[in-house]
């Protein structure tokens, strides 16, 4: 979800609200409520999410690198969130993600 929310909220919604207000702290303060309120753990996400606007401010706008890092913290609690929901059930934790690919080089 990092290359749609990112997009969304540093790029547009920050943008905009700093364009109306003329606030870059409104502009991120704003961002970062409606940013945790999309997510489970508010206060988590708060506080991610005002770092990623200040950073995302402090780096002129490029979205690159706050979606590059959004995009690795997602995946690193998605492969924590599996594993310990395989634990939970008695279930051996192999390196068996449940999102998987396979090559066919058909001849």
């Amino acid at each position: 979800l990092a290359f749609g929310e990112d997009p969304l909220f540093r790029g547009f919604i920050q943008r905009e609200v700093h364009g109306m207000t003329g606030s870059l702290t409104a502009a991120i303060l704003t961002q970062s409520a409606l940013f945790a309120l999309l997510h489970s753990d508010h206060v988590t996400s708060l506080g991610v999410g005002l770092y990623f606007g200040i950073e995302t401010s402090q780096l002129k706008g490029d979205l690159g690198p706050m979606m590059a890092a959004h995009f690795w913290i997602n995946v690193l609690i998605g492969l924590t969130s599996y594993w310990t929901l395989k634990r939970s059930v008695g279930h051996d934790v192999p390196f068996n993600p449940p999102i998987g690919t396979e090559l066919a080089i058909p001849f």
